[in-house]
């Protein structure tokens, strides 16, 4: 692909001539109807070269409507593999271009839903991120993409629940999403985007148990057995547990949480479950360990892999912060604050904590801002500063109430 780039921007490349072989525009209607299923059902290899082929094809042999379906998906090997967020967002906006230049509207909803859930992340806030996959699914709507309009409105909840300064609000706005997709007879998202409902209702303490997912409108249990061996509804529910358990359950839960989650994650790319799986993953295994001169608070002996596993993690969100530090800088100090934690560098960790909690208060990011406070909390009350310790504890408890 680079070599056939020739040297052009990327967004030269909407103006291509157009694809005129009609056995490769053949080829390419083919490989963009069969590119969902294969990402899906958990082949990111093979969907990663059928986008490398549609773009291929489309260098050698010019623009045509589907184009713009491999330049988009293209972009999870661009940014998440293999780590040019910038290029990533760059292919985005050059999908957006050649579907306007051909308007295009019968696979407008797929380009916008592909944008909405595989690029706009890495450089935009969250909250942009909804107009997309709002987009995407009026269009299918418009257009008879039924499959893609149920896309949209199944994928929306990823964002908006990131984005989200209250999660009771968010159960409300995305209630309704449930029986428009299945009336669009899309069992899994219809199911998925119940499991992201009952996350939030978990949070705010009204599921079946505190550490349940489960309520009148979902039996969680069945929900694990239903996608046992679909990995990409199973993450969804892994990284949502993982988050749960991280914020409402104990250490110990937390781990196995993460652990599980930790073998799913790695099979959507490109979206926001790996991510949400990194930072909830660090934060898990940062509560099992202990400051450096106590020693883990566990009798594993994997304490060195762990700190890997956690400088991994911080270092990958302070490189995303790069593109987008409103997404991803919160996650990246609080990391490092849990780092100098463990190595015994308290002073650190609540500089780097206090750094969170002024950024997060002036965008507001309400999840953050309890994060760091409570760590505040714990830091002080270690050094035996108990009211110190108590004013950040009580600040955590405010935003976490306002979050919902």
């Amino acid at each position: 692909i680079e070599i056939l780039r020739g040297g052009r921007g990327i967004a030269e490349l909407v103006d291509l001539p157009v694809m005129t072989d009609p056995d490769t525009r053949m080829v390419m209607s083919m490989l963009t109807d069969v590119w969902a299923s294969a990402y899906i059902l958990g082949q990111s290899t093979l969907a990663r070269l059928i986008s490398a082929t549609l773009v291929r094809l489309s260098l050698e042999h010019g623009n045509v409507e589907e184009s713009a379906y491999g330049y988009v998906t293209h972009a999870i090997t661009v940014g998440p593999v293999r780590g040019d967020y910038a290029a990533a967002y760059e292919f985005g906006w050059l999908a957006l271009g050649v579907n306007e230049r051909f308007g295009d509207a019968r696979r407008r909803a797929k380009i916008y839903q592909q944008f909405h859930a595989h690029v706009n992340l890495w450089c935009r806030p969250w909250r942009t991120c909804i107009t997309y996959a709002r987009e995407a699914c009026r269009s299918g709507l418009e257009s008879g993409d039924y499959l893609y309009a149920a896309y949209g409105a199944g994928t929306e909840p990823w964002s908006a629940i990131v984005a989200t300064q209250d999660l009771a609000q968010f159960v409300a706005d995305y209630t309704p999403h449930v029986a428009l997709i299945e009336k669009l007879k899309n069992r899994g998202f219809a199911d998925s985007v119940r499991l992201i409902l009952n996350w939030a209702k978990a949070l705010h303490g009204s599921t079946l148990a505190p550490l349940s997912l489960s309520d009148p409108t979902l039996d969680e249990d069945e929900y694990v057995r239903r996608y046992a061996a679909n990995p990409f509804f199973a993450t969804i529910h892994a990284v949502a547990r993982l988050q749960v358990c991280a914020l409402l359950g104990t250490p110990a839960q937390a781990l196995h949480a993460a652990q599980h989650s930790a073998g799913l994650a790695h099979q959507v790319p490109g979206t926001v479950w790996p991510v949400l799986h990194e930072f909830w993953h660090g934060i898990a295994l940062a509560a099992n360990m202990g400051a450096a001169n106590a020693g883990p608070n566990t009798d594993s002996d994997q304490p060195e892999a762990w700190l890997a596993q956690l400088k991994r993690a911080q270092a990958m969100f302070e490189a995303l912060a790069v593109h987008c530090a409103e997404n991803f800088l919160c996650q990246a100090k609080l990391l490092s604050a849990e780092l100098a934690r463990i190595d015994g560098r308290h002073g650190d960790a609540l500089a780097l904590c206090e750094q969170v909690i002024e950024f997060a208060a002036d965008k507001p990011l309400l999840q953050f801002e309890a994060l760091a406070h409570e760590l505040c909390g714990r830091l002080r009350l270690q050094s035996g500063q108990n009211g110190l310790a108590g004013m950040h504890l009580r600040e955590a408890g405010a935003r976490y109430r306002q979050w919902g």
